[in-house]
């Protein structure tokens, strides 16, 4: 840190504050990018660390070169080369550019995406704000917060944040995608640089959607034609038949003027692979094998012939294979790569019937302030009467992308959960109505609002170094923050609400918190009751619809309820101060009596008849008339009279 001089703050990125500064040393211009610690959580530093590793491996004269990094007790610092501005700034500067200066650009961008490409890295969020302009005008990419390596299983949604205006059509439609998502962005982004505007632009979310999907480009006659077929062959909707690598680089509008820097790919692609797939802390630690022997590599400027040819380059003889690049599938033998290549075709399954639900965690960055921004405006539009959002699957699947993600926060989530909610807030027909909880239902809205659950409780659970595998500790060493219980609160509201309106999502919740004994989470929840009296009651009824349902679902309320024995939990919900919870737990009680006598059997004794009497005494009038009809029908039950409490 001694070895810089911060001279002034000049923005502010995905993760921290950037300041220009210089080295004391010999007075370079460098940029300062310093991330707090403070308030981060552990899965946001990581991201960080592997957004650091990732581009400490590239050099390529258009992308942004990382110089230096170190961390202190209470900060991570990244020093990498200074650029005068974004390509955003020159937009806001002059709206649009000539032909020839979006060329100049265009050709820088194309060399460094063919430079990341062939080293199996995808940028995965190309836009004017991470486009930098060096004091020539030399383009060069930053910002590889959502950046992959081709090596790792990826998830379309997780990427996306803000308004989707460069996102690919395959992305929104939510298919498998690859680099040729890039080279979308690439088209949109050129062609808002010679248009001023970019190909589909409009405030809404719904209606930039429709317009990805569906609608044509406008091409207009102030553009040469070369220009134009190339923009038409980056933007196409069809990814399969979009302009890609050889033929990209032979287009006349950047034939000849792409700078392509060699680089021993497998080393490089090797250390990127390692360094995100098995979560390596520093590059610098790792041992990578740098021998000068001959390797092979593929060509991508090839023209698919047969015949081989040798380059040189940094003084390695490379032999040349004539293999596309991006034909994954007929390039790996090895078991451990191609298992993490998954290009496959979008398969119709149900969420909650895949076992490996919970068994890969997200932590892809997320931009938590943009995305509740871009929530609101989502909620004020609906409440505006706008509810087409809530009709398409590919717009709710956008909403509820960050469930699914351990960096989002828990003020995303609670977001999330009130914009799902407001179909049962404003007035709508019940057409439509159908209609929204068809698309929740096919989205798989309650499977993803429990992963959130889990995300929750685990996030929760890291720092304060407890376990979910003891259920039976005390409320009191839960610990959830104010945020952490409101975002908890709107979800069990959510799924209670949404459980009440169909089976099929008394199925998808029962299916989905079996998948690898999820029931504890809400034993879990249970110890919330002086918390947060809401989420009891809430989470009762949820009990309550289960029952009701048939017996294929006891399974889940017996494990919840049962399984860890919570000592006079019944009792404790029926003298609680709120009434709701009392009338909904002692209906709880008669359906355990009346549908599954052995059940309530476990945990019956005299203590938990005193509490049921005692509400014939009750002061709320519901809770009583609750009180007197649930007695008449547990008087039944053998064992109604006894005395000794279960065990």
């Amino acid at each position: 840190m001694e070895n810089y001089e911060v001279l002034h703050d000049i923005g502010a990125g995905a993760f921290g504050q950037v300041f220009k500064a210089k080295r004391r040393v010999n007075g370079e211009t460098v940029a300062y990018k310093v991330v707090r610690k403070t308030g981060r959580s552990p899965e946001e530093l990581v991201s960080f660390r592997k957004e650091c590793e990732i581009q400490r491996c590239l050099c390529h004269p258009n992308i942004v070169k990382m110089l230096d990094s170190f961390e202190t007790e209470s900060q991570i610092v990244v020093v990498s080369e200074y650029a005068e501005k974004s390509l955003d700034e020159l937009l806001v500067e002059h709206r649009k550019l000539s032909e020839e200066r979006a060329q100049v650009i265009a050709c820088d961008l194309v060399s460094a995406l063919y430079y990341l490409h062939s080293n199996r890295v995808l940028h995965r969020d190309l836009k004017p704000q991470n486009i930098l302009l060096d004091a020539h005008g030399i383009a060069k990419l930053c910002d590889f917060g959502f950046a992959c390596v081709m090596g790792k299983e990826t998830d379309v949604l997780t990427s996306i944040k803000g308004t989707p205006l460069y996102m690919a059509p395959e992305l929104i439609e939510e298919y498998p995608y690859d680099h040729n998502a890039d080279l979308w962005s690439l088209g949109c982004i050129i062609y808002e640089l010679v248009m001023g505007f970019p190909p589909f632009a409009t405030a809404s979310i719904v209606h930039l959607i429709h317009l990805i999907r569906h609608e044509s480009i406008k091409w207009p006659d102030c553009i040469s034609s070369s220009c134009q077929t190339f923009l038409q062959g980056l933007l196409q909707k069809d990814c399969s038949q979009r302009l890609t690598w050889p033929n990209l680089l032979k287009h006349p509008f950047v034939k000849n003027r792409i700078l392509i820097v060699e680089e021993n790919m497998p080393v490089l692609m090797k250390k990127l692979f390692s360094a995100t797939h098995y979560g390596a802390n520093s590059l610098q630690d790792k041992n990578f094998d740098k021998t000068d022997s001959q390797i092979y590599t593929n060509d991508i400027m090839s023209d698919g012939n047969s015949s081989n040819s040798n380059v040189k380059a940094n003084n390695n003889a490379l032999y040349v294979n004539q293999i596309d690049v991006f034909d994954l599938k007929s390039q790996f033998n090895n078991d451990e790569l191609y298992a993490n290549f998954p290009i496959e075709d979008k398969q119709e399954t149900n969420i909650y019937e895949n076992t490996t639900l919970f068994d890969f965690v997200e932590e892809h960055p997320i931009e938590n302030d943009e995305w509740i921004a871009f929530l609101q405006n989502s909620m004020e539009e609906i409440m505006e009467g706008e509810i087409n959002s809530l009709l398409q699957e590919n717009c709710v699947s956008v909403f509820i992308s960050p469930l699914k993600n351990t960096a989002a926060s828990c003020r995303v989530t609670q977001y999330i959960s009130s914009l799902l909610s407001l179909p049962f807030v404003v007035p709508l027909k019940n057409k439509d109505m159908e209609n929204i909880l068809k698309t929740y239902v096919d989205t798989s809205v309650v499977p993803n609002l429990i992963y959130a659950l889990l995300n929750l409780f685990v996030s929760n659970e890291s720092k304060q170094e407890h376990s979910l595998k003891s259920p039976k500790k005390s409320e009191s060493n839960i610990g959830l923050s104010i945020d952490q219980l409101q975002a908890l609160e709107s979800m069990i509201v959510l799924m209670s609400r949404l459980v009440y309106t169909k089976d099929e999502f008394v199925k998808q919740f029962c299916d989905t918190i079996q998948v690898k004994d999820r029931v504890r989470i809400f034993y879990t929840i249970l110890h919330l009751e002086k918390k947060k009296s809401r989420i009891i009651a809430n989470l009762i009824a949820i009990f309550i619809r289960l029952i009701r349902t048939g017996i294929e679902n006891m399974k889940v309320v017996e494990k919840v309820l049962l399984e860890y024995q919570p000592k006079d939990l019944f009792t404790f919900l029926m003298s609680h101060q709120k009434s709701a919870l009392r009338s909904r737990t002692c209906v709880l009680v008669y359906l355990l009596g009346v549908n599954y006598s052995k059940v309530l059997r476990r945990i019956w004794g005299q203590s938990l008849r005193d509490a049921i009497e005692a509400l014939l005494n009750d002061s709320n009038d519901l809770v009583k008339k609750t009180a007197e009809e649930v007695i008449v029908e547990l008087r039944q039950l053998y064992y109604f009279d006894q005395e000794t409490e279960s065990s």
